[in-house]
């Protein structure tokens, strides 16, 4: 079932390719799935990111999520041109994410990775909008992250997909994104505030979301120490979790 009424409800931070998570067994829980879709590079692949540029220092996580993608060494010269361009362009922010939906699917159509990543749309209730660009001013000399960029343009996100829920995310330093289970705070706030998960691992609702976000930035709850917020998920094709 698609969604279109989140289009007017919350503004788009923009769009990332994830490949779909076979939860760990720490995180296993009789609420979640055997697969799910997070927006945390922390827990799976989401990308293109750093290592598609050719003037990035590369690390180990930065192969490893190439080779998640399926990205061999004779097609990377041709993928970092492509993510170059679009970040030249603004179509691509750091560090790895589309500000429209267009680009993300020319990726996967050109490039056809053998990793099967999802498109997600990233949203964010209107009233938090403000609170996040105050946070990330827009200083002289200083990069974007990809998402504050998507977010300062407040458009929609694109119609057609379908709603996945709410997750709830942590601003990470770099522009990528804690999730509450990197700390396995899902058992803890359905404990504290009978907050069910759906189908998708994710909260529906913008309330309950709202709630179990406070609750994870409370400094008595073990969360990484960053700003929590809740990102609504939208999918743009097959989710790769049923």
């Amino acid at each position: 079932m698609t969604h279109s009424g989140y289009s007017s409800q919350v503004i788009s931070g923009g769009y990332i390719l994830v490949v779909p998570l076979t939860v760990p067994e720490f995180l296993a829980s009789p609420r979640l799935p055997p697969r799910l879709i997070t927006a945390s590079s922390d827990l799976t692949a989401i990308g293109p990111g750093p290592w598609a540029l050719a003037w990035v220092n590369q690390h180990d996580s930065d192969l490893q999520e190439r080779v998640a993608f399926g990205i061999d060494d004779a097609s990377l010269p041709e993928v970092s041109d492509w993510v170059e361009e679009k970040r030249l362009t603004g179509e691509w922010g750091w560090p790895r994410i589309f500000t429209e939906l267009k680009p993300a699917k020319e990726f996967l159509a050109r490039f056809d990775p053998t990793g099967a990543p999802t498109i997600v749309g990233l949203g964010m209730a209107a009233e938090f909008v403000d609170q996040v660009l105050a946070d990330h001013p827009d200083e002289p000399g200083m990069g974007t992250y990809g998402y504050v960029d998507a977010l300062r343009r407040r458009g929609p996100l694109a119609p057609g997909g379908l709603e996945l829920g709410y997750e709830i995310l942590g601003e990470e330093l770099g522009g990528d994104f804690h999730s509450w289970h990197c700390n396995y705070l899902e058992p803890l706030v359905h404990q504290k505030l009978g907050i069910q998960v759906n189908r998708y691992d994710l909260i529906e609702g913008l309330e309950a979301a709202r709630l179990a976000a406070e609750f994870v930035g409370r400094p008595d709850v073990p969360a990484e120490p960053v700003t929590w917020r809740p990102w609504l998920l939208v999918a743009y094709g097959p989710t790769g979790t049923s």
